[in-house]
């Protein structure tokens, strides 16, 4: 007859499987940061340089500081974070 095992011995804290996570796929966060980061000055130069450049019309004027163009950021940032974890994450 076979015995019933309960489950482990022992569980770990949340915070210890965390952790072991984040040391797992360390550079995948990194790499994350860094897509943002990129997908951030990417904006920043189209808003501020090649529109104008492209438009050629002092009376429209964009700023990458508009809180619609920090919404493309931000939101850009996040799709781009969540991608490259589901991607590459373990």
């Amino acid at each position: 007859m076979k015995r019933r095992t309960i489950g482990p011995a022992y569980e770990r804290s949340p915070a210890t499987e965390c952790s072991e996570w984040t040391s797992r796929n360390f550079l995948v966060l990194l790499s994350a940061v860094i897509f943002a980061m990129l997908w951030w000055f990417v904006v920043d130069w189209v808003v501020d340089k090649l529109i104008p450049f492209i438009a050629d019309d002092e009376a429209a004027q964009y700023s990458s500081q508009d809180s619609v163009w920090i919404a493309v950021k931000v939101i850009g940032a996040v799709i781009l974070a969540v991608l490259v974890c589901k991607s590459r994450a373990k």
